[in-house]
This record gives structure tokens, C-alpha cells and sequence, in this order.
């Protein structure tokens, strides 16, 4: 049984499951309703669509009039590379050798310092 407020919603907020951080909300949306069923909603999130149960789902109080501006869902995964255009760039001035101190490295790269008394 569908609840009386989301039979004839046109636009619903989905709930987030999982853990949630402080200050976070637990509904993304609007999204809007592509067809309602008994148990599930055909919700066209981003630019897919996708069957959400109705236990996922809460009526989102629009008003019409005005246009509404959809949400899209949040991203996920690592974010896209940035490439930068290395002429765009100055070139990076070479320290000289002598203003910076020697040391040796260990295998995995990093500086193996004496201790200042062996210096």
C-alpha cells in the first residue's frame, strides 16, 4: 500500500542509507517521478532512471508554479583528473646545490639524516 501523500507525488526526495556525518541531510532530491507503483517508483535520478522502494521514498512539497530545479545524485568514486597545460606554467627554478643540505636516501626515497652531533 502506497502512502496517500506519494500516490500522486510528481517530485520526491530519496533517503540516504549508511552512515551519516554530522550536519549531513539524510534525503538527496528532488528527483522527479516517472511512474508510481505499488512497492517501488521509477525515479529519474541524473540522467538515468532507476525502481526505488517507497520505503526510500518521501514526498517533496513543490511548488509548481515556479520551475523546479531537479537535484543530481551525488558522485561517487575518485574525482576526474585534472590535466594542466604545462605551458601555461613557469618553469620551476633548480635550488643550487650548495644551500641545501646533503643526505643519503633510503630505498624507499626518503632522507636517512645523521644525528647533529655527527654532522
Amino acid at each position: 500500500m502506497v502512502p496517500r501523500s506519494l500516490q500522486y507525488a510528481q517530485f520526491v526526495f530519496i533517503r540516504r542509507d549508511g552512515h551519516r556525518g554530522p550536519l549531513q541531510q539524510p534525503y538527496d532530491g528532488p528527483f522527479h517521478v516517472l511512474s508510481p507503483g505499488d512497492k517501488t517508483f521509477l525515479v529519474r535520478v541524473g540522467d538515468r532512471e532507476e525502481r526505488i522502494s517507497t520505503d526510500h521514498l518521501q514526498m517533496a512539497h513543490m511548488d509548481l508554479t515556479k520551475p523546479v530545479s531537479v537535484a543530481q545524485p551525488p558522485r561517487r568514486g575518485r574525482l576526474p583528473l585534472q590535466i594542466t597545460d604545462s605551458t601555461d606554467q613557469a618553469p620551476a627554478l633548480e635550488p643550487k646545490a650548495s644551500s641545501l643540505p646533503q643526505f643519503r636516501l633510503a630505498c624507499l626515497g626518503h632522507a636517512i639524516r645523521p644525528p647533529c652531533q655527527f654532522r
